[in-house]
C-alpha cells in the first residue's frame, strides 16, 4: 500500500482487513476502467473470492486524470465513514493506469467472525459453521441455500460467554451452496456472514450472470412498487409456486417501514416503529404467519437480485404460508437510493 494512502486507513478504527484490501484493488482497477464501482452482486463475488464472509459492505471511490490529492480526499473519507469510522475495517485499494489515478475503500463495520470454511470440497462432505457475535447479540441461527430450491434453517447452538453460533451440515449435491449466518441486534434478526462452498465444481473465475429467476418479469413496469411485485411474483412462478395476493394494508405497513428506514438511516426490522409481527398485528388484521424482507439498493431490480441470492430472504420470498404480500419502496432524495420493504402475510 503506498504511503499515500495512510491517512485513509487511519480514519478506519478498526484496521486492514486483508480480504478486504485485495477486494479494493480489484474495485480500484475497475473504477478506473468503467469509470464507476461495479453493482452489489460482483462486489459480493469478489468478496467470496477473496474470503470475506461478511455482508453489506459499504463502498467509496475517486477517479481522476493526472493525480488525486489523497489529504483532500480523506477529510472527505471521514465524513462517509461516519459513526462507524470507530469500529470499522477497510480495504483500500489505488490504481494508475491509462493516464487515470483511482482509488477505492471498502469497509464493514463488523458485528461477527466466521472461522474458514472451504470453498471447494467433494460431495457427501461434513462443513462445520462457528461464527463468533461480536456486538452484544445472544441469539443466532444458520440457514443453508442449496444449488436449487428453497433454503433450509440447520439446527445450531449458541455457547460462551462471547458467543459462538455452531452447526454441522453435510454437502450432499453438486453446485453450489450457501451458508449465512444471522444474529438478532435492535433492529431485530439479520444476515450478518455468508460463505460458498462448491462440491465437485469449481467457483467460477468470472463474476455469475446479473439476472435472477423472476427478473425480466418487472422489466416495463415504471412503479418501483409494482415491478418489485412483478418481479416476486415471477421467482415464485419460476418455483411452481401460487402467486402472492397484494394486499392493501401491508401494503401501506411496508410503505410506512421503508420511509421509517430511511429517516433513521439503518436498515432493520425494527427502526424504533417495531418488529413485523407487532407492526402487522396493529393494522387490525389477523395473521397465522409474518415475515419480512427489506433493502437498499440503487434500483428495485438490484434490491430484487440481492434479496434472491441471500437464502433467508429467498426462503420469505418462496415461502408457501404466505399468501399475501404488502410493497414498499421509499427514494432517498439526497442519495437516490431506495428503501424497501416486503412485508408478508399468511
Amino acid at each position: 500500500m503506498p504511503l499515500s494512502d495512510a491517512p485513509l486507513v487511519k480514519a478506519c478504527g478498526g484496521g486492514l482487513d486483508r480480504a478486504l484490501v485485495t477486494v479494493a484493488l480489484e474495485l480500484a482497477k475497475v473504477l478506473a476502467e468503467r469509470g464507476k464501482l461495479p453493482d452489489a452482486q460482483e462486489i459480493e463475488w469478489l468478496q467470496r473470492k477473496a474470503g470475506s464472509p461478511h455482508v453489506w459492505p459499504r463502498t467509496w471511490g475517486a477517479v481522476v486524470e493526472g493525480q488525486l490529492d489523497r489529504k483532500a480526499l480523506a477529510k472527505d473519507v471521514v465524513a462517509w465513514l461516519g459513526a462507524h469510522a470507530p469500529r470499522a475495517r477497510c480495504g483500500v485499494g489505488s490504481y494508475k493506469g491509462g493516464g487515470k489515478d483511482s482509488l477505492a475503500l471498502v469497509m464493514i463495520d463488523p458485528v461477527a467472525d466466521l472461522a474458514a470454511i472451504p470453498t471447494q470440497v467433494n460431495t457427501n462432505t461434513w462443513i462445520d459453521v462457528d461464527a463468533r457475535l461480536l456486538a452484544g447479540q445472544t441469539e443466532g441461527r444458520v440457514v443453508l441455500l442449496p444449488p436449487t430450491g428453497a433454503p433450509k434453517t440447520i439446527l445450531s447452538s449458541v455457547t460462551g460467554s462471547a458467543p459462538h453460533v455452531r452447526a454441522k451440515f453435510l454437502v450432499a449435491t453438486a453446485g453450489r451452496h450457501v451458508v449465512q449466518i444471522l444474529a438478532d441486534d435492535e433492529a431485530g434478526p439479520r444476515p450478518v456472514l455468508e460463505a460458498e462452498v462448491w462440491a465437485a465444481l469449481a467457483p467460477p473465475e468470472q463474476p455469475p450472470s446479473s439476472e435472477v429467476p423472476g427478473e425480466a418479469a418487472g422489466d416495463k413496469e415504471k412503479d418501483p412498487a409494482t415491478a418489485l411485485f412483478l418481479r416476486l411474483d415471477g421467482a415464485r412462478k419460476a418455483e411452481k409456486l401460487p402467486s402472492l395476493v397484494r394486499d392493501p394494508t401491508l401494503d401501506k405497513l411496508a410503505r410506512a417501514h421503508a420511509e421509517a428506514m430511511r429517516k433513521a438511516k439503518l436498515l432493520g426490522h425494527d427502526v424504533g416503529d417495531g418488529d413485523p409481527a407487532s407492526r402487522a398485528a396493529a393494522s387490525g388484521k389477523k395473521w397465522k404467519v409474518v415475515g419480512e424482507n427489506v433493502a437498499k439498493a440503487r434500483t428495485e431490480k438490484a434490491a430484487h437480485r440481492a434479496l434472491y441470492a441471500s437464502p433467508s430472504h429467498r426462503g420469505n420470498m418462496l415461502e408457501t404460508r404466505f399468501t399475501k404480500v404488502g410493497i414498499g419502496v421509499v427514494v432517498d432524495d439526497k442519495t437516490e437510493e431506495m428503501w424497501v420493504t416486503e412485508l408478508y402475510g399468511g
